[in-house]
């Protein structure tokens, strides 16, 4: 059973349609590129209820639906690697060594005595991790036509094509959209470079050393889900960041994510997306480049350059180990 709801068009493309790469052409260098299409939607499509994951639907004779709407990962694949991000494992590039952690032991086999964790160094294939994009499908009514509305559908992203990831950008937003529309194009952005470059950073927020408390506190209103757990899981990790002597604590927001860290001794730079709350991260590079980069490229290059540590048994010891070891760590 496939885990995707079903479409009445195809889902998905392999390559830049033909009518794209021609209006690509005819777009001015400089501009950026939004992907975008419009649509005839029958009215008795949105009383189905075909349109009813991006919330169209008929009231009456007239549509309803909301402005903006994330669309749900059972629309496909490239739904998902839009909210949860993604990883490739790159097997063709050398493998790296990599310390495993594998759990608690008894000392001297007698949990009396106390307990110690155990890791294996193991050669492993290097990982690159993409982030979720968080693209929003923007939603505009353009007329009522015969037998319902033409619609437009796009992305709240501009894209440029300068960048050196520029057609598997594009290609990426073309399967967004044709997943839950069913069709795809683009067409020039209003947007100046500079704009489109803003829309991607994190704006990262610095505290001190000295202000844990109003970082823990500025950390919880900066959350939409205020539930008692997602207030647990931050106040867990920043406690374990205090413990750590942080040179200072940071605070980011980037698109729908949010992200609590510090910058730590050894030079190193932890961090986690709570929006998830699955796993932190500990970058060996220095805070000034990481500071800069959007935030599709925050995990830059592989994993030889960082540690993931997911929160599962023993995740605090390996942390707590992946700091004191610091950059040396990558060459162990």
């Amino acid at each position: 059973m496939s885990q995707y709801r079903k479409v009445p068009w195809q889902r998905n493309i392999r390559r830049i349609p033909d009518a794209v790469s021609s209006k690509l052409n005819e777009i001015e260098r400089g501009r950026g590129i939004v992907p975008v299409c419009t649509k005839r939607v029958a009215a008795s499509d949105l009383k189905a209820g075909i349109f009813g994951h991006l919330t169209l639907s008929l009231q009456g004779d007239e549509p309803s639906f909301s402005a903006s709407v994330l669309p749900p990962s059972n629309s496909g694949a490239y739904s998902i690697k839009n909210r949860h991000g993604w990883e490739i494992k790159r097997t063709d590039l050398p493998m790296v060594p990599k310390n495993i952690y594998l759990g608690e032991r008894p000392i001297y086999g007698d949990w009396s005595n106390g307990s110690f964790s155990l890791w294996q160094q193991r050669d492993v294939y290097q990982i690159e991790e993409y982030g979720p994009t968080d693209y929003s499908i923007e939603i505009d009514l353009l007329r009522r036509i015969d037998d319902g509305f033409l619609f437009k559908f796009a992305l709240d992203c501009t894209l440029d094509r300068d960048d050196d990831g520029f057609n598997d950008d594009l290609l990426f937003c073309l399967n967004l959209l044709q997943e839950n529309t069913g069709s795809c194009g683009i067409e020039s952005s209003a947007k100046s470079r500079e704009d489109y470059i803003a829309t991607t950073l994190v704006d990262w927020e610095i505290f001190p050393p000295g202000s844990f408390d109003r970082f823990l506190a500025k950390a919880k209103s900066t959350i939409s889900d205020n539930s008692a757990e997602t207030n647990r899981i931050i106040e867990e990790r920043v406690a374990e960041f205090r413990r750590l002597s942080p040179e200072r604590y940071i605070l980011g927001k980037g698109g729908f994510n949010r992200y609590i860290g510090a910058v730590l001794p050894n030079g190193v730079v932890s961090f986690e997306n709570i929006r998830y709350g699955n796993a932190l991260y500990v970058l060996y590079e220095e805070w000034e480049d990481i500071s800069q980069r959007s935030r599709s490229e925050l995990l830059r290059g592989t994993n030889a350059n960082y540690e993931r540590i997911p929160h599962v048994e023993g995740w605090v010891e390996r942390f707590r180990d992946a700091v004191r070891a610091g950059p040396s760590r990558q060459r162990r």
